[in-house]
C-alpha cells in the first residue's frame, strides 16, 4: 500500500498540557492547526493517556479544530519500559493504517518509534523538532539514550529543526560526518493575536501586579521568584504575584511563601483554560527559568505588551534583549530578580518602551509564519528524496 502524501502525523508525549506536559505539547498542536490551514491532512498520535481534566479538554479542542487524535496508551510513569513499547506498538499499528509520507515527532521517543517504522517504509521522512538543548537525563541511562539516539538519527533522521539559535548551534556542532540529516533553525511559534502599539495602556501608573506563566517544576525556577518577592515587599509592601500553573512543586511552593510570610501576596491559580484573563491583570511579566527552549509565555507576554523581566539563559535571550525589549537577570539570584523587579516598578518609561519593543518581537513569531517554513521543509526532503 502507497504511503499518503498529503497525510502528516504530529507526534506529541501527551497532552497533560499545563503539568507533564508543556510548550512542546502546545506547539504541535498551534502548528497542526496551521498546516491543516495550509492544506495539509493532519493527525496527532499522543504516546500516553493520562485521563486528566486538561487532557479531555485539549482533545476537545484539538478535535474541533477538525484534527484526528489517537493515543498509545496509559502513562505509567518515567522511564517504563513495557508502557513505552506498547505505546511504540500502537503506533507502528497506526501507522501501518494511515500510510502518511510525513512524521513530525516532538520528543524523543517519538522520533525513535517514527525512525523504526521508517526502515521498514523507506518512502517515509521523518523530522524532529528539538524543543530543548539538554533533551536526556543525566547519567548511564541518558548516555545509553542518547548514543543510541544519535546513531539513529545520522542514517534516519530526515531533518531536525531547534527552537532557539543556541538548539540549533548544538545540533549542528552534533552533526556527524556522512549523516543524512538537515539541522536549521525553525523557531517557536504562537497562535495569538498580536495587540496593535494603541492598544496598549500607558504604563505609567503604580505596579500592582507582577505575573508568571508555566508548570510548577523545578526548570521553572520558582523558589527564586518567590524569594525575590520576599526581597521586593520590603519596599513595595502592597504588590502582588500571580503563578498561572500547576505542578509537583506546588504545596512545596505554597510553604516556602507560607514561611517568609508572604503567600498573602501570592496567588497560585492552578490549571486554567483562560490565561488571557490573567495576562490582563500583570503590570509586569517576570520569567525565572533555568533552562527553556524557546518560551512560548515569553512570546505570548509580548504579543499582549506586557513589559518582562527573565533570567539571562539561551532561549529567552533570543526573545529579550537588555534595555531594548526588556530586563535580563542572573539565573538563580533572586537578588538579581528583585533589582530587575524594582527598577521595572520604579520607569514607567521603560515599562512602556519594552512594551512597545516586545510587540515587534512577537511579530517575527506568527505561528502562521512559522507553519509556512515547515512547509518548505516537507517539501524539500519529500522531493529531494524521490
Amino acid at each position: 500500500m502507497r504511503l499518503k502524501p498529503s497525510k502528516i502525523v504530529q507526534t506529541i508525549k501527551n497532552l497533560d498540557i499545563g503539568n507533564l506536559g508543556g510548550g512542546a505539547e502546545r506547539f504541535a498542536i498551534d502548528l497542526g492547526v496551521s498546516l491543516l490551514n495550509e492544506g495539509w491532512d493532519v493527525n496527532v498520535f499522543i504516546f500516553f493517556r493520562t485521563n486528566t481534566e486538561a487532557e479531555k479538554k485539549w482533545i476537545k479542542k484539538i478535535s474541533d479544530k477538525g484534527i484526528s487524535v489517537h493515543f498509545g496508551t496509559d502513562w505509567r510513569g518515567h522511564n517504563h519500559p513495557i508502557t513505552f513499547t506498547k505505546a511504540t506498538k500502537a503506533f507502528h499499528a497506526y501507522l501501518d493504517e494511515a500510510r502518511p509520507q510525513l512524521i513530525h515527532s516532538h520528543f524523543q521517543l517519538g522520533t525513535v518509534a517514527g525512525i523504526w517504522w521508517k526502515r521498514k517504509n523507506p518512502g517515509a521522512r521523518v523530522v524532529r523538532t528539538a524543543h530543548l538543548a539538554s533533551e536526556w537525563e543525566g547519567g548511564l541511562i541518558g548516555l545509553a539514550k542518547s548514543t543510541y539516539a544519535s546513531h539513529l538519527y545520522r542514517w534516519f533522521l530526515d531533518a531536525e529543526a531547534g527552537v532557539s539559535k543556541t538548539i540549533t548551534q548544538k545540533l549542528q556542532q552534533e552533526a556527524k560526518t556522512g549523516s543524512i540529516t538537515k539541522q536549521l533553525y525553525i523557531p517557536n511559534g504562537i497562535n495569538l493575536r498580536i495587540k496593535n502599539a494603541d492598544e496598549i495602556p500607558p504604563r505609567d501608573g503604580m505596579v500592582e501586579t507582577l505575573g508568571s506563566v508555566g508548570r510548577l517544576t523545578e526548570q521553572k525556577g520558582y523558589c527564586y521568584l518567590i524569594d525575590a518577592m520576599s526581597i521586593v515587599l520590603r519596599q513595595l509592601p502592597e504588590l502582588n504575584l500571580i503563578l498561572v500553573g500547576d505542578g509537583e512543586l506546588r504545596e512545596e511552593l505554597k510553604a516556602q511563601a507560607q514561611k517568609l510570610g508572604i503567600s498573602e501576596r501570592i496567588y497560585f491559580t492552578g490549571l486554567v483554560d483562560n490565561v488571557q484573563y490573567y495576562y490582563d491583570q500583570m503590570d509586569l511579566f517576570v520569567s525565572s527559568s533555568l533552562w527553556e527552549g524557546l518560551p512560548t509565555v515569553l512570546m505570548e507576554a509580548m504579543a499582549v505588551g506586557i513589559p518582562v523581566v527573565t533570567t539571562d539563559i539561551p532561549g529567552s535571550n533570543d526573545l529579550v534583549q537588555e534595555g531594548v525589549s526588556g530586563w535580563l537577570t542572573e539565573m538563580k539570584s533572586p537578588e538579581s530578580l528583585a533589582e530587575a523587579i524594582l527598577e521595572g516598578c520604579a520607569r514607567p518609561d521603560k515599562r512602556r518602551e519594552f512594551s512597545l519593543a516586545g510587540l515587534e518581537v512577537a511579530r517575527k513569531y506568527s505561528m502562521t509564519e512559522i507553519a509556512k517554513q515547515y512547509t518548505g521543509l516537507y517539501r524539500c526532503i519529500v522531493s529531494e528524496k524521490q
